[in-house]
């Protein structure tokens, strides 16, 4: 099979706006569904207290005491050190899922691939370039946004999937690929 008839069936594919759209839902929920199933082997769940980087320990003061100071075993107390969003959504996310760190990183997977499903429904019901849904694709199945948008213990599980969804909308410059 050569790439130009790959290409060909691509851009069909891509301007059955119906189809494509199915493909993409189900494809981001196999990835989804990976992403959430593997990781926890990687990075098993435990209290957000013990998140290292210290955002759990911040976003659980957050929570205790309302201030964003942490103050470690030794007694010495740091003030908002780290960027607010990864602080202010684990402290939002842990009133709803607890203190497990596994159950916040679903909340938060959810949330966030929500926002990025929904740039990328976007993108792909105005029409899409090959080389567009190409980009696009191969970041959300890339291993950065596998591995990275499930951690709740750094900024990167915050920033790759909005980045994502940002640049996801960004390509609706480009418009879909002209007509054969």
């Amino acid at each position: 099979m050569s790439i130009a008839l790959v290409i060909g069936r691509t851009a069909a594919v891509l301007r059955d706006r119906r189809l494509g759209l199915r493909l993409l839902l189900a494809g981001y929920m196999v990835l989804f569904v990976a992403r959430h199933l593997v990781v926890p082997f990687v990075d098993p769940p435990r209290p957000l207290a013990e998140l290292p980087f210290g955002y759990g320990l911040r976003a659980h003061t957050l929570v205790e005491t309302g201030t964003f100071a942490a103050c470690g075993r030794s007694g010495h107390c740091s003030h908002a050190t780290r960027m607010p969003l990864p602080i202010l959504s684990l402290a939002g996310l842990r009133l709803v899922a607890g203190d497990d760190s596994g159950a916040v990183a679903l909340a938060k997977g959810v949330l966030l691939d929500t926002l990025v499903l929904g740039a990328l429904a976007v993108v792909f019901a105005g029409g899409i370039s090959v080389a567009g849904a190409v980009v696009l694709l191969s970041c959300v199945a890339g291993p950065q946004f596998m591995l990275h948008a499930r951690s709740v213990a750094y900024e990167e599980g915050f920033a790759i999937p909005l980045l994502t969804a940002a640049m996801a909308l960004t390509l609706t410059l480009w418009g879909p690929e002209p007509p054969p």
